[in-house]
């Protein structure tokens, strides 16, 4: 797993120093993850994350206000689903999205 998240971060630096090209479609970050529930029997999934785009700095001050004032949770989740347009998505082999 040590393995998998350095990688990951290597990935991610290497990407960042990389200059973009103008293209027509925007450039989507996709980053395949492997995840393991260990409380209930060591239940395994893959993980889809894709990145469409990046938040804005007001968007970062707004949901790190709620962060700070709710301590994450429903409100957290409600701040995150208005964002528009969305950002990205997580998915895993079992779920929509």
């Amino acid at each position: 797993m040590k393995r998998i998240l350095t990688a990951t971060l290597v990935l991610l630096a290497g990407l960042a120093a990389v200059p973009r090209a103008a293209a027509k479609a925007p450039e989507l970050l996709r980053v395949q993850a492997f995840a393991i529930d260990m409380n209930n029997g060591a239940r395994t999934a893959s993980i889809d994350i894709v990145i469409e785009r990046w938040s804005t700095p007001e968007e970062l001050d707004r949901l790190k206000g709620v962060l700070v004032e709710t301590k994450g949770g429903d409100q957290l989740l409600s701040a995150l689903q208005k964002v528009k347009p969305r950002c990205g998505y997580v998915q895993t082999s079992t779920s929509l999205g």
